[in-house]
């Protein structure tokens, strides 16, 4: 469940990214230009893991790897990249509540007084 969820989650991304670039006309080049790529490092790593497991591979495939030092480095890394990405999907969340908070007045629409929403951001992503 949680990588099909996470493969939906993605998808709200997209506006943001393309809201904030400084050329939103490179949009659609950049976006395949990075599938392509991920698409190439996705399928190398299953053929290594394929070669490597035959038909014993499990899902997850860091469970298939003997517990020892590299394999705790791997899931810190892994949780390390869940905290920094985590927040990234909360983005979208997080700019309708504050737009909705400001034309309630009960938050800053200027860019100025930064901390407010940081500690709003930062306490939302502690809490979920």
């Amino acid at each position: 469940f949680g990588i099909i969820a996470f493969l939906y989650c993605t998808q709200f991304l997209t506006l943001p990214i393309e809201a904030s670039m400084r050329h939103p006309e490179d949009y659609a080049f950049a976006v395949w230009s990075v599938f392509g790529v991920t698409a190439i490092f996705n399928l190398m790593f299953a053929l290594l893991c394929l070669f490597t497991w035959r038909h014993s591979v499990q899902e997850i495939v860091i469970l298939n790897v003997a517990s020892g030092w590299s394999t705790i480095l791997a899931k810190v890394c892994l949780c390390v990249d869940l905290l920094f990405s985590y927040p990234l999907v909360l983005f979208p969340i997080l700019e309708m509540t504050e737009s909705y908070l400001a034309d309630k007045g009960l938050m800053a629409a200027d860019t100025k007084t930064v901390w407010p929403r940081n500690v709003f951001r930062s306490s939302l992503v502690v809490l979920t």
